[in-house]
């Protein structure tokens, strides 16, 4: 299998990969007798499809994200397989955060690319968007089905006042550790001390009041396709 940078590339995810989520909605419904699922997802394939599976339980709702959840757009990046060489062009986006990836676009991409500032800006504003939802309906649980990059970000906005450099949630795209296989669950937990990150959560413990589920979407194929065509948006 290749790894390439996948972006706003808006691909399919396969069948296999979406069982475990199946298994993941009924998980957080057994864990959470009596309150329901609020579904919060980018309208992009993958995360679309995977939606669809957690809104097939019995107390399952949708949301409209507006078009926060979707993940970020590297450009002319995109589609291209992570040799050494892209993944330092990765790193010197994330350490230059007002940094737009160069000009170009894979004939699947959803978007131009998107700098890392303005990539983290989005999050926190999705962050606010289901925190709030969290807080104005205690009865349901907001789940947002979104992407790996996504995923690092908020994290990143989470942990921002640590010693970590951003270059360390998104220097390879969001592919670096920490954001978990496709399907895996994340929290963010308000606490006294603030809002805390709790990476691959355990689906057999219920949700703290108040906090936000983060399900990356399911697995999808694409690594495994031919080399991408690129065109230019210049």
């Amino acid at each position: 299998m290749i790894e390439r940078v996948r972006g706003s590339i808006d691909v399919t995810a396969t069948l296999a990969g979406l069982v475990p989520v199946a298994k993941t909605a009924h998980a957080l419904e057994a864990a959470n007798p009596g309150k329901g699922l609020l579904v919060i997802a980018s309208g992009m394939k993958r995360a679309k499809q995977t939606a669809e599976v957690l809104l097939r339980g019995k107390r399952t709702f949708a949301a409209k994200d507006g078009g926060l959840a979707d993940p970020r757009a590297y450009g002319e990046l995109e589609g291209r397989e992570l040799t050494p060489q892209v993944v330092a062009v990765l790193h010197h986006l994330a350490s230059q955060p007002d940094l737009t990836p160069p000009k170009g676009r894979h004939p699947l991409s959803t978007r131009d690319g998107e700098s890392a500032q303005a990539f983290v800006s989005r999050a926190a504003r999705l962050l606010r968007h289901a925190a709030a939802v969290a807080r104005a309906h205690p009865q349901v649980i907001p789940v947002i089905v979104t992407f790996n990059s996504m995923i690092k970000a908020i994290q990143w906005t989470v942990e921002s006042g640590s010693m970590k450099k951003l270059s360390d949630y998104l220097g390879q795209g969001g592919y670096g550790p920490g954001a978990g296989l496709p399907g895996s669950v994340h929290l963010v937990e308000p606490t006294k001390g603030g809002l805390k990150f709790r990476a691959d959560w355990n689906l057999k413990k219920p949700v703290p009041p108040g906090a936000v589920v983060l399900l990356r979407h399911a697995a999808t194929s694409y690594n495994a396709a031919p080399p991408r065509l690129v065109r230019s948006t210049s």
